[in-house]
């Protein structure tokens, strides 16, 4: 058996980065005005969860959860999808593509993100992306080798 894991942003979904906007207001109304570094790629975790806990170390204070920004950065993202409909579209073919891997006996078909899965289900379900069946994967921790 063979395995095709599809990444959800930019793979799956065009959301055109209103996300982190949302994720950057999401932080701020529940733990204050904080800095963020100026490139989402400068953090070591780029990942959701591990932004946020750089964040609280940025800005010298103790990471005490997730929970309630996860919750305000739903509610963010679902009120955006909702008022700004194009601006989360899917990849051109990518609803056709997975229906048809799925088809396949010899493939097992699934989805990774460094999001938090109720914001990534948020956008697959805006697009119409079926995945209710599909493993679906949450990435807490990208590893990555030095050459």
């Amino acid at each position: 058996m063979q395995c095709v894991i599809f990444d959800i942003d930019g793979t799956l979904v065009r959301s055109y980065n209103f996300d982190g906007e949302c994720y950057r207001r999401a932080v701020r109304d529940t733990i204050g005005d904080v800095s963020f570094r100026s490139d989402w790629g400068e953090y070591p975790q780029v990942t959701d969860e591990g932004i946020l806990q750089e964040v609280y170390s940025d800005n010298a204070l103790k990471f005490t959860g997730s929970g309630e920004v996860r919750a305000k950065f739903g509610q963010f993202v679902v009120e955006h999808l909702s008022c700004e409909p194009s601006s989360c579209v899917e990849v051109p073919g990518a609803r056709v593509l997975m229906k048809l891997l799925q088809k396949d006996p010899n493939l097992h078909v699934g989805i990774a993100t460094g999001g938090w899965r109720h914001t990534a289900s948020a956008k697959l379900d805006h697009v119409k992306i079926e995945y209710e069946d599909l493993p679906f994967f949450q990435v807490m921790m990208v590893l990555t080798a030095s050459t």
